[in-house]
């Protein structure tokens, strides 16, 4: 099974526009993983339409309040599966099992089927956001700077910024000077001030929280790859859109700025992120 997004597939090194486009040739059954921050992605439908082309079933499988009835053209061509329907999940196992060569495997589908309802009912849905991470850098007050801008075509309710951990919740440690909704192709920046007039600002007590707390509670570090970087409707818990790759960049510049202090030195070393990028 050849996974575009796992590193397991596309080991580091590999030249992995080559090594996607020869899975592509190879696979005999294509699943597009369809919620709705996904299908706006551009390589979501290039990757469905080499699959289109050579005349294999292309399965979206919907997730995260996505449904077949709100797939964009081409997907919505496809028929697709709903990730909390029993009986769509038996027909896509089926399909799969066709496909391989298998006799159908007997599953028992709820636990996953719960557990998609819990995620779905916590994580909400993913809005159609671009989110880009930049430094900026001055002798006398250093800040982190993270651009929201709405992709999509509906305005975003308002919204806080915040970094979540299960095991520590969450930090609204990236205020913005502007609030309500956020309107079609409108731009908003929230700014995370690490130094302040030559100064270390308390965000830096967050990185001594991960690093100190909890490993005096548990004797063991805290697993980094629990972090997200979310974006929570105001005056609620619902999450409108989450990221780990920005989040894990974001703790390791500050774990390093407390570790050395050499903040601006750190702050040069860490390149603009993008949400666009593939999660780890």
């Amino acid at each position: 099974m050849f996974v575009s997004s796992s590193p397991q597939s596309l080991p580091a090194g590999s030249k992995w526009l080559l090594t996607v486009s020869t899975a592509l040739k190879k696979c005999v059954v294509e699943v597009v993983i369809a919620s709705p921050y996904s299908v706006t992605r551009p390589w979501v439908n290039f990757e469905a339409g080499a699959g289109w082309v050579r005349d294999i079933p292309v399965i979206p499988v919907c997730h995260s309040g996505m449904t077949p009835s709100k797939l964009p053209v081409p997907l919505s061509e496809l028929q697709a599966v709903r990730s909390e329907s029993k009986e769509d999940l038996e027909g896509f196992v089926k399909t799969l099992a066709n496909a391989i060569g298998i006799d159908q495997p007997k599953i028992d589908f709820s636990e996953f089927i719960a557990s998609t309802r819990s995620h779905t009912a916590q994580v909400g849905y993913q809005v159609p956001v671009s989110i880009v991470g930049s430094c900026h850098l001055d002798p006398r007050s250093s800040s982190i700077v993270f651009r929201v801008t709405n992709k999509g075509d509906k305005a975003i309710p308002p919204y806080e910024m915040k970094i979540f951990h299960p095991k520590i919740g969450s930090w609204s440690i990236f205020p913005s000077d502007r609030r309500g909704e956020l309107l079609p192709e409108q731009r908003r920046d929230h700014r995370c001030k690490v130094i302040d007039n030559g100064n270390v600002v308390p965000v830096l007590m967050f990185a001594g929280c991960f690093q100190q707390s909890l490993v005096e509670e548990t004797d063991a570090p805290l697993d980094h790859s629990g972090f997200e970087m979310r974006l929570v409707m105001e005056d609620s818990d619902k999450v409108l859109f989450s990221h780990r790759g920005i989040a894990l960049a974001f703790v390791k510049l500050i774990r390093d700025a407390e570790k050395t202090r050499v903040l601006n030195g750190t702050f040069e070393d860490w390149r603009q992120l993008d949400s666009s990028e593939s999660e780890p």
